[in-house]
């Protein structure tokens, strides 16, 4: 018995109505719509995107809102494609690690930089030792000075003495400040009669007597460089506005009425009203060593021979016949209690029968030799010759008994010069001891 219940074969065979309604689309059936892979997905929004495609000509831009250009629009959507997440990572890596190498090759280049000035200043520190009691500041500028006065360190081959006045200028009031390198320097007391020799001249010097001798050393030494330092200044201005320095044949004012006109490439010339000289005159240091307590015979005595040497440049023959005569007078006031008559201080003749002569005398009397000769003296300046000869000719020899034993015979070996060296690399050698006064008689060489 089939309990199946047979279908109708009328049901297979369906209307034609009803085929329309099944082959006919839903009315509310949405189109799909194109999804940019260069932007973000529309399901995200909160209206829903048109699906026609967005091209400048084609939007409704308001009128409120002004039309942006096509070449615009066009590389905004450029970049869009080409900045893609990936290629977003790969530059921020790689900017990353260019920040970072270019941090470590600038840093490697100024621990290069500091090594090689530590060894310039360490070679110049040898060469030039400064005194240990200065601060690292003090020390820092005497050695770039000594050093920039060499023309090799300039590209141009010239040597920047402005520059050098500046430093100079700088260290010396430093060394004058008693809170900082200058501590136990006091101003002179008119009633002082440490500088007897010229109580004309005014005190323009310090009292060094609490300062010790390396301090003092230093101090004439740099004293000395920066009056030597003026006189290569000597006839430069400073423009204030522009920070150069120029001769004063190039300055425009009332009086160069026919300025120089400066070199191609220069800057421009400057003008009267904005110029003061490059630096003091020469003879603020100089007198400076001279009135001042403290200094030995000898940096005295080159002081004054220096000032006496740069009047007779300038000219001025008779104030610098003046300052040789000051410098005998020092002297001669150095020599030991009891000689006397050993030079005429009017004529610079050392005496025949000059039971003791020093090595500043000797100088002093050359000195003022020399610049009478320069000037055309020369029945003035051949006596004073012929006198130091003499006294030169009567100077003692010392006597060595065995010269071989003076200078020693034990010759270092190898390994023993090798750590020697390395000691003298590694460990700064010590201050030199202090130089000869001057005031002692000098020795007569067996050649002379």
């Amino acid at each position: 018995i089939n309990l199946i219940p047979l279908r109708s074969p009328i049901a297979r065979v369906l209307s034609s109505r009803h085929l329309l309604r099944q082959i006919q689309p839903p009315v509310h059936q949405r189109q799909p719509t194109p999804r940019l892979f260069t932007q973000n997905s529309a399901l995200l929004l909160i209206a829903r995107t048109l699906p026609r495609p967005e091209l400048p000509f084609l939007h409704d831009t308001p009128a409120a809102r002004p039309l942006q250009p096509i070449a615009r629009v066009q590389f905004r959507y450029q970049l869009a494609r080409l900045l893609t997440t990936e290629r977003k990572r790969y530059w921020k890596h790689e900017l990353k690690n260019t920040v970072k190498y270019i941090i470590y090759i600038g840093f490697m280049i100024g621990l290069i930089n500091v090594c090689i000035a530590g060894i310039f200043h360490e070679k110049l520190e040898r060469a030039h030792p400064t005194p240990p009691e200065w601060s690292f500041w003090s020390r820092h500028m005497l050695r770039s000075c000594i050093g920039l006065e060499d023309p090799n360190v300039e590209s141009s081959g010239l040597v920047n003495w402005a520059k050098i006045d500046s430093i100079y200028r700088r260290l010396l009031k430093r060394l004058e400040d008693p809170s900082k390198d200058g501590k136990g320097l006091l101003p002179i007391d008119k009633d002082n009669k440490g500088q007897a020799d010229r109580p004309e001249v005014a005190q323009a010097g310090l009292d060094l007597s609490s300062t010790s001798e390396p301090w003092r050393r230093g101090y004439h030494a740099a004293l000395m460089r920066a009056a030597r330092t003026a006189e290569h200044l000597d006839g430069w201005v400073t423009d204030t506005t522009m920070k150069l320095s120029f001769p004063k044949e190039v300055v425009i004012g009332p009086s160069n009425p026919k300025p120089r006109p400066v070199p191609y490439g220069a800057a421009e010339a400057p003008r009267e009203e904005n110029c003061i000289p490059s630096a003091p005159p020469p003879e603020t240091f100089y007198l400076k060593i001279l009135t001042s307590v403290g200094f030995s015979t000898r940096q005295r005595l080159d002081a004054a021979l220096a000032y006496a040497d740069w009047l007779d440049f300038k000219g001025l023959s008779t104030t610098a016949e003046e300052m040789y005569d000051w410098g005998l007078d020092i002297a001669m006031g150095a020599l030991p209690q009891g000689i006397n008559n050993v030079v005429d201080t009017s004529t610079g003749i050392i005496g025949n029968e000059a039971k003791f002569v020093s090595a500043n005398l000797l100088d002093a009397t050359n000195a003022l030799a020399v610049h009478h000769a320069r000037n055309g003296n020369l029945a003035i300046a051949l006596p004073i010759f012929l006198s130091e000869l003499r006294a030169r000719r009567n100077l003692s020899i010392p006597v060595i008994d065995d010269p071989a034993l003076s200078l020693g015979n034990h010759q270092p070996s190898a390994v023993g010069g090798f750590f020697t060296w390395v000691k003298s690399v590694v460990i700064s050698p010590p201050y030199p001891p202090a130089p000869a006064t001057g005031d002692e008689a000098p020795i007569r060489t067996q050649t002379a």
